[in-house]
């Protein structure tokens, strides 16, 4: 009798002990089993880089080539015999638009000699009339325009062309019989304006585009950091160059980059590419690029349990209250580690798999299912737990919301896309879009694909 009291107390006190015990499953099978991680795919794009170059320099260059003063003359024994000389003023450059760029001289002449109306073998036989005008009085003034066709050539060459539009006088000056004295004096100096017309050309074709170019392009093949999301590579591939337009004295064009933009994790030491030929432009100042930003499983949880946190999940008289919560990868499959008290105490293991909802931007978990080493100990001590009911509960209450991550990661790259840089390089941009594409799972975090695309421009300070 005194045995089955003792057996009975026995097991009464083994089945209070199953009732008030702490469930404490195994985690579940390939827990932090990752897939194959998916290649972030490229994109082409192509950048504008606005080039802009003061001509004023090679313009003195050209300037101190050119004399400022030259003679000349003419004495035959009959007719008008003269001598003249012509002080120029500066070079002055007029950019108007287009590939053409206008340059005037302003020139001061003056002229003396005298008029033989008929010679006798090496005399003059009648009195000569004589001139002299600009000499001791005001010189007399005329205007020289000009013209230059440019062009840059695939090897980052500049070939001009230039020539005279015009040449007339400002003070007029006819003989009474008729002789045109400053016409004949614009002759004598065209000669010497086409001599300078041929340094300019020189002086012009001596800017080297490719020393501008190459450093910023060097500088485009550096990592650019984006704020603690990764480092925005632009791998550029080709430049073209859009025509050239002359703007006074300022020499702009845009030149257009193909690239394959990407986004890293770390940065990377590549090796540095030459610059390469020109090829036909294309306008654009779009860029595309995709990119995985980095979601923490531990903030991720954080968000779920403002919904779960607190609530009261119910299976008739039974209920739990979720304490805390763990995320973690099972291959494709997202893990939940729940902490719970309340009728029962302990930890579950779900599954579920994470859907993207591209209208609301929330990733929500589908097919929530307990992990089968859990399932397995409910069956003997907690069945109640396996109610539809509260698993779907649970499930209608995970939703991440990675509206607040986009809103914070577009505003990052923004930052990052208006920055300066070494060698007068600026960059100017501006995220357009932002949509999420794909997402993987990882170690400690949610990777979520992103695409980018928006506006960028590579510009360069006056140079």
């Amino acid at each position: 009798m005194q045995m089955n009291r003792v057996h009975t107390l026995s097991m009464l006190a083994l089945l209070i002990l199953n009732a008030c015990g702490s469930i404490k499953p195994e985690p579940p099978d390939k827990s932090n089993v990752l897939m194959v991680e998916k290649a972030i795919p490229r994109v082409v794009s192509d950048i504008n880089l606005p080039l802009e170059i003061d001509l004023n320099p090679y313009l003195k260059l050209a300037e101190s080539n050119i004399d400022k003063t030259f003679k000349g003359g003419e004495a035959p024994c009959q007719g008008l015999r003269y001598q003249y000389k012509m002080d120029r003023g500066p070079l002055m450059l007029n950019g108007k638009g287009g590939n053409k760029i206008g340059l005037a001289i302003n020139l001061s002449y003056a002229v003396k000699g005298d008029y033989c109306a008929l010679c006798f073998g090496e005399s003059c036989g009648v009195p000569t009339i004589g001139i002299s005008i600009g000499y001791g009085e005001p010189m007399k003034k005329a205007s020289v325009g000009m013209e230059s066709t440019i062009e840059l050539l695939p090897n980052y060459q500049i070939k001009t062309q230039s020539k005279i539009t015009e040449l007339k006088a400002i003070d007029a000056i006819k003989l009474a019989m008729g002789i045109d004295i400053t016409n004949i004096i614009l002759k004598q100096a065209q000669p010497y304006l086409n001599d300078a017309m041929k340094m300019v050309d020189a002086e012009v074709a001596k800017i080297d585009v490719k020393a501008l170019i190459e450093p910023a392009f060097k500088e485009m093949q550096q990592g650019i950091s984006l704020n603690g999301m990764g480092y925005l590579m632009l791998n550029p591939q080709a430049l073209s160059i859009s025509p050239l337009e002359f703007n006074k004295n300022t020499m702009k064009a845009s030149i257009g980059v193909k690239a394959s933009p990407e986004i890293l994790s770390s940065m990377e030491t590549r090796k540095i590419q030459k610059l390469p030929n020109l090829s036909t432009y294309k306008k654009s100042d779009g860029f595309k690029v995709y990119t995985d930003i980095r979601m923490h499983y531990d903030t991720l949880a954080n968000q779920i349990m403002g919904f779960l946190g607190g609530q009261k999940f119910e299976s008739g008289k039974q209920y739990i209250i979720v304490k805390g919560l763990r995320l973690f990868a099972v291959e494709s499959r997202l893990g939940v580690e729940v902490d719970f008290e309340g009728s029962k105490k302990g930890t579950l293991y779900l599954t579920g798999l994470p859907v993207y909802d591209s209208i609301t931007h929330f990733i929500r978990v589908d097919d929530l299912q307990f992990d089968l080493k859990t399932k397995n100990i409910l069956l003997k001590s907690a069945k109640w737990l396996l109610s539809d009911k509260i698993r779907k509960e649970m499930q209608k209450a995970m939703n991440i919301d990675l509206k607040p991550q986009m809103a914070d990661a577009k505003k990052l790259m923004n930052e990052a896309l208006n920055t300066q840089y070494d060698y007068g390089v600026t960059l100017k941009g501006k995220i357009k879009e932002l949509k999420i594409t794909d997402y993987q799972l990882r170690s400690q975090e949610l990777w979520v694909r992103t695409f980018l695309s928006g506006d960028l421009k590579v510009q360069l300070k006056a140079l």
